[in-house]
């Protein structure tokens, strides 16, 4: 997959806890459509990288912990 095939949705926080969940802003016009992703796939200097969506909770308008 190229990078250049991605769509950023949104940006991560920081990290929330110890068990590998992240705090994640979507970008408003995927905020809707966030709650039904099973996969982010994040971009680490030149590399992507997937991070499977086990579980999502909405805390705020268009802020979720994955």
């Amino acid at each position: 997959m190229n990078i250049n095939q991605l769509n950023q949705v949104g940006y991560i926080i920081k990290p929330h806890g110890v068990r590998g969940v992240l705090k994640f802003i979507a970008h408003y016009q995927f905020a809707d459509a966030f709650i039904n992703i099973n996969a982010l796939f994040l971009g680490q200097e030149n590399n992507i990288v997937p991070y499977i969506i086990e579980t999502i909770e909405q805390i705020s308008n268009n802020e979720y912990l994955v």
